[in-house]
């Protein structure tokens, strides 16, 4: 009798195993979609950073990323402005983004290509705006030099 209740059991718990059903990746690229800004100073230098970030495809976001260099030294002020084109971020999960791609960038008019790499976070602030971290690294060509800095980029 045992094995007869044993013997149903496990053909009862064999029976109940669910299929794995392929679910439909979801799209969440929209929850980034919007205008960002940040603004550094690190003594009489400032940049200010601004973000327009569209939904490219399912997961694939695309960054017009504008920084604006204020360089001031001696009485006399210095502008640059680079420009990015991110159009290969993709979209990890509902709070993160990756970025690594060598990405176009118009430094003062001239065209050039620089790596850019990154994992942005998106959360929100206790005034329930949201805002992206994330940790930049730009690479140059051959990777003569490169930069990392961690920013906070909040919504308009």
């Amino acid at each position: 009798m045992k094995k007869l209740i044993i013997c149903c059991l496990i053909v009862f718990i064999g029976s109940c195993k669910s299929k794995k059903e392929t679910e439909a990746d979801p799209d969440y690229s929209s929850r980034f979609v919007g205008d960002y800004w940040t603004n550094t100073v690190n003594g009489t230098n400032s940049t200010a950073q601004d973000w327009k970030v569209t939904s490219l495809g399912k997961n694939l976001l695309g960054i017009n990323y504008t920084i604006n260099y204020t360089f001031r030294e001696q009485g006399k002020e210095i502008k640059s402005v680079e420009i990015y084109k991110l159009t290969k971020v993709t979209v990890v999960d509902s709070l993160t983004f990756r970025i690594n791609e060598d990405a176009e960038l118009s430094d003062d008019g001239v065209t050039k290509v620089r790596k850019v790499e990154a994992d942005g976070v998106r959360y929100t602030d206790a005034a329930n705006k949201s805002n992206i971290g994330i940790t930049l690294k730009f690479t140059d060509p051959g990777g003569a030099s490169s930069m990392s800095d961690f920013l906070i980029f909040k919504k308009k």
